[in-house]
């Protein structure tokens, strides 16, 4: 993923993993980490704008459940389960930009838990 230029970010419109396309690759966006996407089908899919689109991709890292996005300005993606949990035992995930400063403090806060992927 270094070094790859975010181009967008895809929100299933049903239950699917959020998909991260760059110049190179998709890759879908998982609990605690990322796959490759073989095929997207894109009525599937709505885009969402955020800040980091076009951007390259600086490091990629994650606690065992969150995925950071960093891209070469500092700033960030943050992809997470929600607090909502289903009767069926399933979890929502979801994906938000974080600013330079603010990623900046949660690596200090994570410390050693932030592996790079």
């Amino acid at each position: 993923m270094q070094g790859e230029l975010i181009e967008s970010i895809l929100i299933p419109k049903s239950d699917d993993w959020i998909v991260l396309k760059t110049d190179k690759q998709s890759y879908c966006l998982r609990l605690g980490g990322v796959s490759i996407a073989d095929k997207i089908d894109h009525s599937k899919y709505d885009v969402v704008h955020l800040p980091v689109v076009s951007k390259a991709i600086a490091t990629a890292y994650t606690d065992d459940q969150c995925v950071f996005i960093e891209t070469v300005d500092g700033d960030a993606l943050h992809h997470s389960p929600n607090a909502s949990i289903d009767s069926d035992g399933n979890t929502s995930f979801g994906i938000k930009y974080l600013p330079k400063e603010t990623f900046t403090e949660i690596k200090a806060e994570y410390g050693q838990d932030l592996v790079e992927l």
